[in-house]
């Protein structure tokens, strides 16, 4: 379907980076993250920033769910290689300036953010790791944003459950067909409000767009002599001839707060880990004391 708004063979690339950032998220209660069927949230976007690999998407989604707020890690995204197989995160995120409940309403549109964080060997799994869109090299404003620019997501509308059942092991498997919906997007509204803007529709759309909300919303650019993809920001909401969107800036204020914390609970816990060896190293030389 993208191929009908871009032409030429060297397009491939940006292509297939920009339909794979795009999925589902589900939460997936069990231990072993890929039995049951799960619960679909709505519509993600798969980001790598700073050498993180995140999945943002808004709080609303959650809050309009079933997730417990002591179970946020159970999060996940189909990994790429089975329909039954899930990538679960590692430490969920949403704004210090929020409630204490990141399932709360947000105070105002831009606190409107959550992301789940990655264990970092995932850049290890090429079929997984290439579904990240790359944020370290975004120009940070709007340069020459050609059209097309489109939003590309999974309305309710277009998700199915598929239920196949093997006769012959008398077994039964359970999945989602989610189609993937590509809004083409006439103008783009900078500055609705700090850190909002907006985007009108071609034509208005036959059915609301439920389940969009989360979905990557995608510019060109020529950067560095060739065209590129440039991530504008996450839809907030939209309704059948609208948009509104989260931009990148604050996308981007969003996770250096996510890796700070990241990072000082990372180095929180290897100082505790020194700790209790300097404590175990200490026991064992009083105990071997004659």
């Amino acid at each position: 379907m993208l191929q009908y708004y871009f032409q030429g063979s060297h397009y491939v690339s940006i292509l297939r980076e920009i339909e794979l950032s795009s999925q589902n998220l589900f939460y997936l209660p069990s231990s072993d993250g890929s039995s049951g069927l799960g619960q679909k949230i709505g519509t993600a976007t798969n980001v790598r920033y700073r050498r993180h690999f995140f999945t943002i998407f808004t709080r609303h989604q959650l809050r309009n769910s079933d997730v417990p707020v002591e179970d946020l890690q159970s999060l996940a995204i189909p990994s790429g290689r089975k329909d039954t197989e899930y990538m679960r995160g590692i430490s969920f995120y949403c704004p210090a300036e929020s409630s204490n409940d990141p399932l709360s309403n947000p105070d105002g549109d831009r606190l409107d953010f959550a992301a789940l964080c990655h264990h970092p060997e995932v850049s290890q799994l090429d079929n997984f790791a290439n579904s990240f869109f790359d944020l370290d090299f975004f120009p940070g404003k709007y340069i020459e944003i050609s059209p097309p620019a489109f939003c590309i997501g999974f309305p309710n509308k277009l998700t199915q459950i598929e239920h196949d059942f093997d006769t012959k092991n008398f077994s039964s498997k359970i999945s989602w067909i989610s189609l993937p919906y590509i809004i083409p997007l006439k103008s783009l509204d900078t500055n609705l409000e700090t850190g909002i803007d907006g985007a009108q529709f071609f034509s208005e759309l036959p059915f609301h767009p439920d389940g969009i909300s989360g979905s990557p919303v995608f510019g060109m650019s020529y950067c560095s002599g060739g065209m590129q993809a440039i991530l504008l920001g996450i839809v907030l909401r939209g309704g059948r001839k609208s948009l509104r969107f989260l931009n990148q800036q604050y996308i981007v204020n969003h996770l250096d707060d996510a890796i700070s914390k990241i990072e000082h609970e990372s180095k929180g816990t290897l100082e505790r880990q020194r700790c209790r060896g300097v404590a175990i190293q200490e026991t064992n030389r009083v105990s071997s004391r004659p």
